[in-house]
């Protein structure tokens, strides 16, 4: 099983409508696909219509459930939905998350995880779990320093003993047209060269996904495929369908 995760330590970045497309692409090619939500913000957990649904991860690593237990179809893969009360506290080693995997090895084909948007046990647990890692980094004048303060979070938490290559960052809510857009790639591809990895094509901004997961419809392949922002999301999907 491939594990990949979405971290970014500022929020509203768009890192849980890219963990969804992801899903969503290895699900509609026919994958097994496991979506771990480990933001206590519980988006995705929301955009599967899983809210309130126990139990939820807080009961698993707290000891109250069996992880198999707490799963949940949807139209995207089987989802691991997150509660509001998942803190730091929950993980007693930064290997918890990636034992709780070992438990869905044989079960699935990918599994994503949603990270928080902050530095502490549950996102180190989340990298140490992953083999793969993406930056979403939204195109304004703080996507920068989000994406060098998370280039750095990485490089610690490798330092710990995680292998997690990281593939890219993913410029989202973008404006191409803008003056201040090229800069930022610019801008994010010598950070990227510094560290090894690349900038992917920017995600447009976009109505449809907003209100797909309003409307809680997590395939945005399905509900607006004629979506800039969707197609933006399927090239980038096949992209990383080919790099894993």
């Amino acid at each position: 099983m491939k594990t990949i995760c979405a971290i970014c330590q500022k929020g509203g970045v768009g890192k849980s409508s890219t963990c969804l497309a992801l899903a969503a692409g290895f699900h509609n090619d026919g994958k097994k696909v496991l979506i771990l939500d480990v933001d206590p913000q519980c988006n995705i957990t929301f955009v599967a219509g899983a809210m309130g649904a126990r139990p939820d991860l807080h009961d698993v690593l707290t000891g109250a459930a069996d992880p198999t237990g707490a799963v949940i179809a949807s139209s995207v893969g089987d989802i691991l939905p997150s509660s509001a009360l998942l803190s730091d506290a929950d993980i007693k080693s930064p290997d918890d998350l990636k034992r709780l995997l070992g438990a869905f090895s044989r079960r699935y084909d990918v599994a994503i995880i949603d990270c928080p948007p902050s530095l502490g046990l549950l996102t180190l647990a989340a990298v140490m779990a992953s083999n793969y890692a993406i930056i979403p980094a939204k195109a304004d004048s703080f996507g920068y320093t989000a994406a060098a303060e998370t280039m750095r979070t990485i490089q610690f938490i490798k330092g710990k003993g995680s292998r997690v290559k990281l593939l890219g960052i993913l410029p989202t809510l973008a404006n191409p047209r803008a003056n201040i857009h090229k800069q930022f790639v610019a801008a994010l591809e010598d950070l990227a060269a510094a560290n090894g990895c690349r900038v992917y094509d920017s995600i447009r901004m976009s109505t449809a996904i907003p209100e797909a997961e309003s409307l809680q419809r997590p395939d945005f392949y399905q509900y607006a495929p004629r979506s800039g922002a969707v197609q933006d999301y399927k090239r980038f999907y096949e992209e990383i369908r080919g790099e894993i």
